[in-house]
């Protein structure tokens, strides 16, 4: 008689898909362009490092990047423009 192997609870790994709210993904790309280091921007924002540099490979990241950089410029202007 063969028995059969149990199924375990197996916690969820990396591979496994998880979806991320726009605002993470905001909170992400501002943090990389803050820190300049997937490691570092997961330490920060628990989302996987792979992750990120998937990402960065995306459109919409580059699109949100440069959003936030024009953002940044536009208030560096204001800021100058009153000295």
């Amino acid at each position: 008689m063969e028995s059969t192997p149990k199924r375990r609870n197996v916690p969820a790994t990396r591979s496994q898909h998880k979806w991320y709210t726009p605002d993470k993904k905001a909170e992400v790309v501002t943090a990389y362009l803050a820190l300049g280091n997937a490691n570092l921007v997961e330490a920060v924002t628990k989302v996987p490092a792979g992750t990120i540099r998937a990402w960065k490979t995306e459109q919409w990241f580059k699109d949100l990047e440069a959003g936030i950089r024009e953002e940044e410029n536009l208030q560096l202007d204001a800021r100058l423009s009153k000295v």
